[in-house]
């Protein structure tokens, strides 16, 4: 699991192509896959029109809280990358775009390159940044941000929160929850929440005493994800693919392994596709192996007969934890 970092960063997301929720919540994962940076706290999104050319559609906008190590000008060689990746191509001077990610802070001390200016010297003149801003704790040495320019003003009625949609609070989402379950039935419910929201690159790392129910969670989770037939343990196999066309679902399990030599010689580093949600039982063995961005399970036995006791631990940023929230709250 990755760790708090010493320099606090505010990041501001823009898109008005394609589906602007999906590509923003894309791009946070993405920026929270990076080992050097943790994302902690997202705002509400808010929909704004255009702003200085206005021949293009609405964006939808939102801000992210977040510590990382990274010096701001390595931060914003990771944005540009992932901007890249998601398709972002200049048109004209403030034209549409899939995906725009802003630096707007990084550590306390202003920094002025060729690549970049700390703090953003615009965010004042521009609602999307600084409404979005506001739903979350700012630092007092950054309250300065949340003081409109008259610019601002002139333009902040036309900013609102977004509608509908994959839409998440205005607050940092719990990084882990406990579940009570009273039979191995409640334990797959469970995974079938889960598996209902999960998509590609979902990974879920199962640990806890033989009996707890880890094979009955990834049955729920294989139903939520849509998968019929029987889905069956992978004691020996070490892995099995269930290929839908919505996901591929890939079942690990180490226990039968027991060294690092055990686990490189059954492939898992090549084999995990990256468009997958994978579910691995006995991942407690090998815990140094399993990506930053995995969602922990353990289950342990409750002290009344046939409890469970599901702890589960999400990763920073906790993108799957505000799709399960925003499922239960039927957005």
């Amino acid at each position: 699991m990755k760790i708090s970092f010493p320099n606090p960063v505010a990041l501001a997301f823009g898109s008005n192509l394609g589906d602007r929720c999906g590509m923003i919540d894309e791009a946070a994962l993405r920026l929270d896959r990076i080992p050097e940076l943790e994302l902690t706290a997202f705002s509400r999104m808010f929909e704004t029109p255009p702003w200085g050319d206005t021949d293009q559609p609405d964006f939808f906008n939102a801000v992210a809280f977040g510590s990382t190590s990274l010096n701001p000008e390595e931060l914003l060689l990771h944005t540009r990358r992932i901007e890249h990746d998601l398709g972002k191509r200049v048109i004209r001077q403030w034209g549409p775009r899939c995906i725009d990610i802003d630096v707007l802070h990084c550590g306390f001390s202003p920094l002025k390159t060729d690549s970049i200016e700390i703090p953003h010297p615009r965010a004042r003149d521009r609602p999307f940044v600084y409404l979005p801003l506001g739903d979350l704790p700012v630092p007092e040495e950054w309250q300065f941000l949340l003081n409109p320019s008259a610019g601002g003003r002139a333009i902040e009625s036309v900013a609102r929160v977004a509608d509908g949609g994959r839409l998440w609070p205005s607050r940092c989402v719990p990084r882990a929850i406990s579940v009570v379950t009273g039979s191995a039935e409640e334990t797959e419910k469970t995974g079938f929440q889960l598996g209902a929201v999960s998509q590609a690159h979902d990974f879920f790392a199962l640990d806890g005493p033989l009996g707890a129910g880890k094979t009955a969670f990834v049955h729920g989770l294989a139903r939520g994800l849509e998968i019929d037939g029987p889905i069956q343990s992978p004691s020996y196999t070490l892995c099995r693919d269930y290929r839908t066309g919505r996901v591929t679902l890939q079942h690990w399990d180490f226990y039968r392994l027991e060294s690092e030599d055990d686990l490189e010689s059954t492939g898992f580093f090549d084999k995990v596709e990256a468009d997958a949600v994978v579910a691995v039982e006995w991942a407690g063995r090998f815990p140094g192996d399993l990506p930053a961005h995995h969602v922990g399970i353990r289950i342990e036995r409750g002290e009344i007969a046939d409890r469970r006791i599901l702890h589960l631990q999400f990763p920073p940023g906790a993108l799957l934890m505000r799709r399960l929230l925003g499922s239960a709250n039927g957005s």
